[in-house]
């Protein structure tokens, strides 16, 4: 095997590792552009939101949000860092709290090039 391919194959391995870490984590995970709109849903979404990822992309994030919380959510977004609860609304408008941790990825060379 030449080198390149051994390459290409850890990083194979290590996507499908990373890919299956977070489809599998408890937590909700959403990754915003830098607009502000949903570029990724964990499919756990469906079970915790009721909310389908796919039809979710492109969706402004903050909508996702409680009319209460939503200054809080927005200036987290513009801080992109901390820790608070947010209460979110599910399709049926019935509430749920969830702690957010918000964090800035866009320096990240790995997530700006995706």
């Amino acid at each position: 095997m030449t080198e390149r391919v051994v390459a290409e194959a850890g990083l194979r391995e290590s996507q499908d590792r990373f890919r299956a870490l977070v489809q599998h984590s408890r937590d909700l995970i959403v990754v915003l552009d830098d607009q502000g709109r949903i570029e990724y849903l964990r499919s756990g979404a469906e079970r915790l939101l009721e909310l389908d990822p796919e039809e979710m992309r492109g969706v402004e994030g903050l909508t996702l949000v409680h009319p209460e919380d939503a200054e809080l959510a927005a200036t987290l977004l513009l801080e992109m860092i901390g820790t608070n609860a947010l209460d979110l609304i599910h399709p049926d408008d019935r509430d749920q709290v969830f702690e957010a941790i918000t964090t800035d990825l866009t320096g990240e060379p790995s997530v700006a090039g995706s």
